[in-house]
């Protein structure tokens, strides 16, 4: 899982610089709303975490780090990314009462300063609006993960609800606030860009997704939030 998604900091990162950011989302999200669609099911009782986490890991967290991929550099939103540790962390603590011990707030801190000086020390205000939005990504994750934990549906629909929230949000979202969606194809290498909407949708979300969702239902949100560290490792070895 980790090995896909640090490869994906590298596919995303080539493919925002051929189109715009919302629209690459909403196209990988509605091919994996078609590949997943046998496992949707309405699942009384349960719908508003699930509509809710949706809303998070569907759309929020594609949106921002989309757009901050496309300004920031790969291996710094990579790092800034992981953001989603300290967030998940504190947040297990606050909703679920897991325990965290004096190392972890230590590094909660560290994390949070290192990516204040990845944002702050390039000199470049678009490089560090791109680390901001990659962490807004981390935070809209982070929430997403406590309402997975709370929902008891399988992996597989809940990738599949998620899929389709987050293809319609992201539709609406390019179409409003990007532009010059039929000249960025014109001029993009199709070929290329279709193989990365591919690889985002099949290796990122259908496996990448549903095996971190099931690992949230059975594992403490610290310990599965504090493991996936080594897809930042694993990406910026790529970049």
């Amino acid at each position: 899982m980790c090995a896909v998604w640090g490869l994906h900091f590298v596919v995303v990162k080539l493919a925002v610089g051929l189109a715009p950011p919302m629209f690459y989302a909403a196209a990988r999200m509605t091919l994996v709303a078609l590949i997943m669609a046998p496992f949707l099911r309405w699942h009384p009782g349960q719908m508003r975490a699930v509509l809710l986490g949706g809303v998070c890991l569907g759309a929020l967290n594609y949106a921002f780090l989309f757009n901050g991929v496309r300004h920031a550099t790969a291996s710094a939103s990579a790092i800034a990314i992981e953001l989603y540790v300290p967030f998940a962390t504190l947040l297990s603590v606050v909703f679920l009462g897991e325990k965290v011990g004096w190392r972890r707030v230590v590094g909660i801190a560290l994390a949070f300063a290192g990516v204040a000086i990845i944002a702050l020390g390039r000199g470049e205000a678009r490089v560090g609006a791109g680390v901001g939005l990659v962490a807004l990504a981390g935070l809209t994750e982070a929430i997403g993960a406590i309402l997975v934990k709370r929902a008891r549906l399988k992996p597989q629909q809940l990738l599949a609800w998620f899929a389709v929230i987050g293809a319609v949000f992201l539709w609406m979202a390019t179409l409003v606030f990007e532009k010059g969606h039929l000249n960025a194809l014109a001029e993009a290498n199709v070929l290329f860009l279709g193989a990365a909407v591919i690889y985002s949708a099949v290796c990122a979300s259908v496996f990448g997704h549903t095996a971190y969702y099931w690992l949230l239902q059975r594992l403490p949100v610290s310990l599965v939030a504090s493991s996936a560290l080594l897809t930042t490792l694993l990406g910026v070895s790529r970049i």
